[in-house]
């Protein structure tokens, strides 16, 4: 049974009728990337793969203890680089020392979840410490229990099931807190962040008592709960998501397939480019994407990245460089530069929270009375599809179906 549950079948996608192997070697050695992520967009999608495995994780290094030559020493998914960087996974991704970077179906439109990274994943951090002894994961242990080892345990099985508290303490004593207020590169899921300022309260819940300021970048790619929003920008800083993503759809379903697939996953509702009129292509995991720059030391941070291949047939170049300088300790400023060689239009789409809009020289809106960015003619989550083509002129208030 246990060789079945590890070795590779051909059900992966739950498509053949012979099942061979549970697949779970295959899964974390051909699909998983270096920085511990599924072929998921969305990090809370991500972590469900960690938490289907720590049980068979636990198990298979109890057992092996019993009936070592039953259980072989590459079975212990413990020593596999990459289920290590699955508990994890919530560190890169970090903004602002309390939040998480909103990508993909997760979390609400503007939603921060103060405590999502500060908290973590409790189960799979002491799964961790038990099995290794990381300092990391002591101190993920300590961060999530609310900066304290008060009523942390071990198993009810175990002999002392306290004694982990003394360990915890050691390891903070030694090692320190973890900062989750770091600049961050995650080249293999596809994500890097500029942080700037300053926790004045080791308590990052509490956001209002610090300057901490994040401008990130989403460069990945995925199979499940995508969007497509490649090198999309995220704004967070003082208790606030400046540039929000829209987040879980409004409706899932076939009732919500056309809102979703077309304007909440789209890219022209992402801070990005569209070329050519068209959202980006599909692109899986790892994230195909050459990192050229990334440097965080001193007053001036930068992140570059080139990812041609989101638009395959058109573009040679697609490339975000986003340059932040600090001004003070509470107030920085951005530059962001955008290339693209290939294609015919390019369409700069940025999205903020704020209703009002600042007007610069030489540039002039129109009012539009009715319909949607699409069209005067398009309305706002109209699932009605008609394809119109040659001369036809749609009459007011139809739908055409947008690529």
């Amino acid at each position: 049974i246990i060789q079945f549950v590890m070795r590779s079948g051909d059900d992966a996608l739950g498509t053949a009728q012979k099942c061979e192997g549970g697949n779970v070697f295959a899964q974390i050695m051909n699909i998983v990337d270096r920085d511990g992520y599924g072929n998921e967009s969305s990090m809370g999608y991500n972590l469900i793969w960690a938490e289907r495995l720590i049980d068979i994780a636990r198990d298979l290094l109890e057992y092996s203890e019993i009936r070592p030559e039953y259980v072989k020493e590459e079975y212990n998914l413990f020593k596999n680089p990459k289920y290590i960087k699955m508990l994890q996974m919530h560190i890169p991704t970090a903004v602002s020392g309390a939040t998480h970077a909103n990508i993909g179906d997760s979390s609400d439109t503007g939603r921060r979840d103060e405590d999502s990274v500060v908290k973590g994943n409790m189960n799979l951090s002491l799964a961790g410490y038990e099995a290794t002894g990381f300092p990391i994961f002591a101190q993920l242990l300590y961060s999530a229990n609310g900066r304290t080892v008060k009523d942390l345990h071990g198993s009810i099985f175990e002999s002392d099931p306290e004694a982990i508290q003394e360990e915890i303490d050691a390891a903070i004593e030694e090692h320190g807190e973890i900062n989750f207020t770091n600049s961050q590169l995650a080249s293999g899921y596809g994500f890097a962040s500029l942080v700037s300022g300053e926790a004045y309260s080791p308590d990052l819940t509490n956001v209002s008592g610090n300057t901490l300021r994040t401008f990130w970048m989403y460069f990945g790619g995925g199979l499940g709960h995508k969007h497509f929003d490649r090198f999309n920008l995220g704004i967070d800083a003082y208790k606030y998501d400046f540039a929000p993503e829209f987040g879980y759809p409004e409706e899932t379903g076939a009732g919500g397939a056309n809102l979703s697939s077309k304007w909440n996953a789209g890219t022209v509702s992402h801070n990005t480019v569209v070329v050519n009129n068209k959202r980006q292509d599909a692109v899986i995991r790892p994230a195909e994407a050459d990192i050229l720059h990334f440097d965080d030391s001193g007053d001036i941070h930068l992140m570059d990245a080139d990812a041609p291949l989101t638009y395959s047939d058109v573009t040679d170049i697609y490339r975000r460089t986003v340059v932040t300088v600090d001004i003070d300790d509470e107030a920085t400023y951005a530059l962001d530069f955008f290339r693209i060689k290939g294609g015919d239009s390019h369409l700069y789409s940025f999205h903020s929270q704020s209703v009002d809009i600042t007007f610069s020289d030489n540039l002039k809106f129109v009012e539009q009375p009715f319909g949607t960015y699409a069209g005067a003619n398009i309305a706002y989550g109209d699932n009605k599809i008609q394809i119109f083509e040659g001369d036809q002129i749609p009459e007011e208030g139809a739908s055409v179906s947008l690529d």
